[in-house]
């Protein structure tokens, strides 16, 4: 489904907002690619395909002495 939407997307940009002639690039990003995504956009041109990875640090901060 994202790869047929991606497409719709790409060719409103191309027939809506693009110039004659200019690329019009289609990006997904998520979490994990499967690899029948990967398969399905093998050879689509133009489409880029990205992985993402999240990472929280917890520091924790000193206290601070207001004095008595």
């Amino acid at each position: 489904r994202v790869v047929g939407q991606l497409l719709r997307y790409m060719n409103w940009v191309r027939k809506e907002l693009a110039e004659a002639g200019q690329c019009v690039r289609g990006i997904i990003v998520c979490r994990t690619m499967s690899e029948d995504l990967i398969l399905a956009c093998s050879s689509i041109k133009d489409v880029e395909l990205f992985e993402y990875r999240l990472q929280v640090t917890v520091s924790k901060i000193p206290s601070f002495d207001l004095g008595s």
